[in-house]
């Protein structure tokens, strides 16, 4: 599936992370994978972060075939970030429901660290 047809996909979720203040786009996260990547915002404790939303289990796939949600931070090394959550592979938070809201509220979490 292209780039393009998953920004048609993900609008909805693209569309409420902005409209929740959080600057976010489609990335390649390897082997033809695509995830959302959020930027987050330089601090004393945290530059150079950024948080990635996949599917609850691997990259981003076409929205009738959705999983979940999965959304880890990382270091600029891709190191993970981890503070609140106990690590299930590379995520920080899973879920099993596909709500938009869901995912818009785990990102928020992982920026609050």
């Amino acid at each position: 599936m292209s780039r393009d047809r998953f920004r048609d996909e993900y609008a909805d979720l693209l569309t409420a992370l902005d409209e929740a203040g959080v600057d976010a786009f489609l990335t390649d996260v390897g082997g033809g994978g695509l995830a959302v990547e959020v930027t987050v915002p330089d601090t004393a404790n945290a530059v150079g972060h950024y948080v990635w939303i996949s599917d609850g289990d691997g990259p981003l796939k076409p929205r009738s075939e959705q999983t979940g949600w999965s959304v880890g931070r990382y270091e600029d090394g891709g190191e993970v970030v981890n503070r609140n959550f106990e690590i299930d592979s590379d995520a920080l938070a899973t879920t099993t429901s596909v709500e938009v809201a869901a995912a818009v509220a785990m990102v928020k979490e992982a920026l609050s660290w």
